[in-house]
């Protein structure tokens, strides 16, 4: 998962920094004497706060008859609801379903007694659960996701019962509970928006980062000073320079395919953990995301040893800090912000 490009020196570093806010393009080699280098991670399928199966973001199969792959199950929510839905692989059809979610695993694991059922769905390859959110952002629920699924290929598996894998398998019988974190929900504006950065930010951040129209009612406010950082080590940004772009949640699930990474979850929890400078803790962002290698420095070393126990599938709690990604429209340095979103 963790990835390593050959780094920058510390002076060129330093350098690109002071004129272009974030680092450039030029790269020196590893010397023998320098840290070690692992081999680069393969390409995100996306950034995960559910902990499934290792699939991509909040998707686990559906399993059904304890051998077949029936379809998915995805698990989102907005600041109302939790969504769980259930999408039917090619030439399966469901009839019933059923579900449990709550903050405590259930005493049985009979689906007919889980709080929310459907019955006489008549085949259908698509249907979702709608559930009240009653849960804080970071709060990690139980889920079991049951179905009733026919194969009515030839020579198809037939009638199954069918449960979304998860960590956690049933102790008297065969199926799965999943776990959920519940997710931030990051009012963004939809449309482009003006920013510009400002190097340096004193020890708050790398940089600090203003926007202009976004407008009211947002996560994020025009005119306001926001403690930003790099995520991209191979473009330019210059301060004083004003740019378009667009605002993602870094918890967003339909992120671009070029904002898509499994460790932003691990970013999110070293910037709730933060320890050294901000020299130290930009070195391990860009660790995680942007291109960097494995840091020198023992600050940067232990922020990433802790991010590696402790951040799969972290969350931020209420008040907790969530990075923002700033998506240019031109070529220049992909950068993230950080505020607090709803809960």
């Amino acid at each position: 998962m963790r990835q390593t490009l050959a780094p920058l020196s510390g002076a060129l570093l330093l350098s690109a920094l002071a004129f272009a806010g974030c680092g450039g393009g030029s790269q020196v080699p590893a010397t023998s004497a320098g840290p070690e280098l692992i081999a680069p991670k393969p390409a995100p399928e996306a950034r995960g706060a559910m902990t499934l199966n290792g699939g991509p973001a909040n998707t686990t199969d559906l399993i059904a008859g304890k051998h077949y792959d029936a379809g998915d199950i995805e698990v989102t929510n907005d600041g109302d609801n939790l969504y769980v839905r259930y999408t039917l692989a090619a030439g399966w059809t469901m009839s019933e379903a059923h579900l449990y979610v709550g903050t405590s695993l259930p005493s049985k694991t009979a689906p007919g007694q889980f709080p929310y059922k459907v019955s006489n769905l008549g085949g259908v390859t698509e249907y979702t659960f709608t559930v009240p959110l009653s849960w804080e952002c970071g709060t990690e629920i139980y889920l079991a996701a049951h179905a009733v699924v026919t194969d009515s290929s030839v020579g198809g598996a037939g009638t199954q019962t069918g449960w979304g894998f998860g960590p956690l398998a049933f102790k008297k019988a065969w199926g799965w509970f999943m776990t959920y974190s519940v997710e931030p929900v990051c009012e963004l504006p939809e449309q482009t928006i003006s920013f510009k950065v400002a190097h340096p930010y004193g020890s708050i951040a790398y940089f600090k980062t203003r926007f202009t129209g976004i407008g009211a009612g947002y996560s994020v406010m025009d005119n306001t000073d926001y403690a930003g950082w790099c995520v991209d080590l191979f473009h330019n940004i210059t301060p004083g320079t004003q740019y378009t772009g667009k605002l993602y949640s870094s918890y967003d699930n339909n992120l671009p395919a070029d904002l898509q990474d499994d460790d932003w979850d691990l970013v999110n929890y070293l910037l709730n953990h933060k320890q050294g400078t901000r020299d130290d803790i930009q070195k391990a962002i860009w660790y995680f995301i942007g291109g960097g290698t494995y840091p020198t420095s023992a600050a940067a070393q232990a922020m990433i040893a802790d991010a590696q126990a402790n951040g799969e599938g972290y969350v931020p709690p209420a008040g907790k800090i969530t990075a923002v990604v700033v998506d240019p429209d031109q070529n220049v340095q992909i950068t993230i912000i950080e505020t607090v979103c709803d809960c």
